[in-house]
């Protein structure tokens, strides 16, 4: 029973968070970036991955923090409204 508590209460959480995160998303040019980019490293979410030798954003793990923005070394990264 304290098992099933546990996870319904995570559930909530994870379900509180996704809905009030990104006001803005990061958008990657990927002919701007490559696998050496900081930001891949950077993002506190791993959000960032390597896919056929390119840099892609997995948005289901992204945040929106804009981190990945503020560090890119090469101007690859901007933001647009979030549609969510």
């Amino acid at each position: 029973m304290k098992l099933e508590s546990e996870i319904k209460a995570r559930q909530e959480i994870k379900e509180e968070k996704d809905v009030r995160w990104k006001v803005f998303r990061p958008v990657l040019n990927a002919k701007k970036c490559d696998s050496t980019c900081v930001s891949i490293a950077l993002c506190p979410r791993a959000a960032i991955e390597i896919v056929s030798n390119k840099p892609k954003i997995n948005y289901d793990l992204c945040d929106g923090c804009l981190i990945c923005l503020r560090e890119c070394t090469h101007s690859a990264i901007t933001e647009e409204k979030s549609e969510k």
